[in-house]
């Protein structure tokens, strides 16, 4: 019977793959090999003739590792013979009286864990056959008492024939490979090495399984729930490769290191999971925006499929952006109007990847102060500047205020920002942190196994259970700050400024809202987070129970104490404190802005991390599911 055709291609790619001298100089042990064989060619020619010869024809010497055109004979006579070999860095000088070989030392890989069990069961199944045969002059379908696979799986083995003159069974992977193979059959892993895959859950596929790792089967997938997948629609080599330390699946961030590993760099579908946007999604390569190599596939419920051509990293962003400034910002002309002058507030709503404004015609937006009247008040859309605007006059000051913009096609955003006025400046208050730059982020994800115990009836048993469960009411900060004491009027006018260090001191403080008063500052009690929050004082991470330490406080010109509690450092002490602080307006059940969460930062201290860093900070939130929390954060610098 002739070789089935995915046989053949099996024994093709072993073939292929045993003269890789085209490709790259073979690696010591090939090599040496290839020359031992060589010498004993020669040393059996010479016995039969009395002469060594130049040729490899004559003599019966093919090499297996090595190209007969990489070998040369320099001589060969009745007493000695010398052929030398070259190929990149690889090569060696044979003669009569013995070999020299210079090459790199070989590679070693595990084989495919697919491929050993399917030959292993192979070969068992051979033997059975074969035996049945000596019992019967016949081979048969049904080898009951003489066979059962012992590393696959019985439905995995079908028989398509068996008689007089001998059988064919087939092999389906775990993975869909499909192998028919009848008596003249071998099957060699030797090319085939193991992927590793740890990691990946979910509609990963089970890499173990797969028998042929140099071209796994359609549909190639990664997978970690809760962050993202990775699909590759055609056959992709994953062989010898360790899949873990190649491919990252995290929160909105997919990637793929190709720079070493080419096999990956293939078009494929990619889907991040669990976004928050309300509109179809932005997908972004190496931190640009991709659009015409990125085509969208669907935005479901959170979840975002669009394809690539090849890897790098991923991140899938608005679709919109969002900038608001006012006539006293640098954008606005730095201005510098004052008190009962009229004041313009601008907010430019754009389309994120082509920059075009979004019109009137295309959504809204509206204006919010901390000033009375607060709004919010609807902003006017002009055709000139292509920005949204809105214009008035105050009588005291700063004030916060925040613009919030809506659109059927793009992402609803809301951005806020502080009017300062000359004759005010002296004020004392932290100031807002200009810009924010996010280096980690995560969330508790219990990795351990799952207990479980084995009972009958009548058993009664008792146990003690250990475990853990995210808080849900409660979110952390931490990193690092860099500042300046500056002089001046604005950022685009500053006389001088100072260098600022850790060391001087000072504190991070975060609010839900940017209208924080910092003109009188009040203690606050864990109940009254758990009242401004909704949360059961009674529950075992309410703040009732977490906020249980008196802090001492020195912000804005104010002093005194409050409650808080403190987080760990890298040892597992108690190390940094998180006080909370309510503004002089007072707060109320769901009046959030008049609440913050300070914490004193430090140059001698390390985060809960182990690293070290200046400040880290516990902030409550809502507890909700599927709901978001913003944060502004302030600084000020001793």
């Amino acid at each position: 019977m002739g070789f089935p055709a995915r046989m053949c291609t099996l024994l093709l790619l072993s073939a292929i793959l045993a003269h890789p001298a085209f490709a790259s100089p073979p690696c010591y042990d090939e090599l040496d090999a290839d020359a031992h064989s060589l010498q004993i060619a020669e040393t059996v020619y010479q016995m039969d003739w009395m002469e060594y010869t130049c040729d490899a024809g004559a003599m019966g010497w093919s090499p297996a590792h090595t190209d007969i055109s990489e070998w040369t004979c320099e001589y060969a006579t009745g007493s000695n013979y010398r052929w030398t070999y070259s190929n990149g860095s690889s090569t060696a000088n044979v003669t009569e009286l013995g070999r020299s070989v210079v090459a790199d030392e070989c590679e070693t890989h595990e084989l495919s864990t697919g491929c050993v069990a399917f030959s292993s069961d192979w070969h068992g199944l051979q033997a059975a056959e074969s035996a049945y045969y000596t019992d019967n002059n016949e081979y048969s379908c049904d080898l009951t008492g003489y066979w059962a696979p012992a590393y696959t799986g019985p439905s995995q083995w079908s028989c398509n024939s068996a008689g007089l003159d001998g059988y064919e069974w087939t092999f389906t992977s775990g993975v869909g490979e499909e192998y028919a193979l009848d008596e003249t059959d071998t099957v060699d892993c030797s090319d085939k090495w193991k992927c590793t895959a740890g990691g990946f859950d979910g509609d990963t596929t089970e890499i173990d399984e797969v028998v042929d790792t140099n071209s796994v089967p359609h549909n190639l997938t990664l997978e970690v729930a809760g962050n993202g997948k990775i699909f590759w629609p055609a056959p992709v080599n994953v062989s010898g490769l360790n899949l873990t330390a190649i491919v990252s699946i995290g929160s909105n961030f997919i990637s793929v290191d190709t720079s070493e590993y080419g096999n990956l760099d293939k078009a494929a579908n990619v889907t991040i999971y669990d976004l928050p946007y309300l509109r179809q999604p932005v997908a972004y390569r190496n931190g640009a925006t991709c659009t015409t190599h990125c085509p969208y596939i669907s935005y479901l419920g959170g979840d975002y499929s669009f394809g690539v051509a090849g890897f790098s990293n991923y991140t899938a962003g608005p679709n919109a952006a969002l900038e608001v400034y006012d006539d006293n910002d640098a954008q606005g002309g730095s201005q510098g109007k004052d008190l009962g002058e009229d004041i313009r507030f601008f907010a430019n709503y754009s389309n994120v990847t082509s920059g075009a404004p979004v019109t009137d015609a295309l959504g809204s937006c509206s204006i919010t102060f901390s000033a009375a009247p607060a709004g919010p008040h609807a902003m006017s859309y002009n055709s000139t500047s292509r920005l949204w605007e809105y214009n008035r006059t105050f009588a005291g000051g700063p004030v916060s205020w925040s613009v919030s913009c809506t659109s059927p096609t793009y992402e609803p955003l809301a951005l806020g920002d502080t009017l300062n006025f000359p004759s005010l400046l002296g004020a004392s208050a932290p100031s807002g942190v200009a810009n924010i730059t996010k280096f980690a982020e995560g969330r508790y994800d219990y990795s351990g196994g799952i207990a479980n115990e084995t009972t009958e009836g009548g058993n009664v048993t008792g146990y003690i259970l250990t475990g853990n469960e995210s808080t849900e009411k409660w979110a952390g900060y931490y990193g690092n700050v860099t500042a300046w004491k500056v002089l001046g009027l604005d950022e685009s006018r500053l006389m001088y400024d100072w260098s600022w260090d850790v060391l001087y001191g000072g504190e991070v403080c975060a609010s839900t809202g940017t209208t924080f008063d910092w003109s009188s500052l009040a203690s606050v009690a864990g109940t009254d987070v758990d009242g401004v929050w909704g949360f059961d004082s009674s529950g075992s991470d309410s703040a009732n129970r977490t906020l249980t330490t008196e802090a001492s406080y020195a912000i804005a010109d104010h002093s005194g104490t409050t409650n808080g509690t403190y987080t760990y450092d890298g040892s597992g002490a108690g190390a940094w404190q998180t006080f909370a602080l309510g503004d002089g307006s007072g707060f109320a059940p769901g009046n959030k802005n008049g609440l913050a969460f300070c914490v004193n930062m430090s140059g001698t201290q390390t985060a809960f991390t182990g690293d070290p860093h200046m400040f880290q900070l516990m902030v409550a939130t809502n507890e909700a599911p599927g709901t978001y929390e913003s944060y502004y954060f302030f600084l000020e610098l001793d």
